[in-house]
Order: C-alpha cells, then structure tokens, then sequence
C-alpha cells in the first residue's frame, strides 16, 4: 500500500474503515482487525459499524475467491494481503 525508496514496496497498508496508513506494528495490536478497524480508528467505530465493516470485508474475500471483482471494493482484496 505504501511506496519506499527507489519505488519498493512501503511496510505500511491503509484500514478500510478510517483510510489511515497502518503499519506492522499496527497490525499487531489487537485492536487491529483486517477490513474493519485500526489501533487509531477502533474507538471512533460503533460496534455496529465495525459490524457492517465485517460484512463488507467477508464479501469483498467471497468475491476475490471467486476471482471476481466486488462491487465498491478492491480487486486485491483477500485476507493475506490485508493482514
């Protein structure tokens, strides 16, 4: 998700619930949950909405299994990638 020196892949990906950079030691946290929240977003969520987050995530997964592209979300999403 990130770019480094000499255009080489960056250690940081992007929450989908906040559009903040995460980086590994983020990833880490427990209050880390691919697709659905970060350390710095997790408070500013309701339980609902990570709820609908979930959901979002699971279908975006579904659909990347089917090697289909998921309405409104990314073809690269899969739960390797993300977390």
């Amino acid at each position: 998700m990130s770019v480094g020196h000499g255009l080489k892949p960056g250690g940081y990906a992007l929450c989908r619930a906040c559009r903040r950079p995460v980086s590994a030691e983020d990833r880490a946290s427990e209050l880390y949950e691919a697709g659905v929240s970060c350390p710095a977003c997790h408070a500013e969520r309701s339980e609902a909405q990570r709820a609908g987050y979930r959901e979002r995530h699971r279908q975006e997964c579904l659909a990347a299994a089917r090697g289909e592209s998921h309405v409104g979300g990314t073809q690269s999403a899969s739960p390797e990638r993300e977390g």
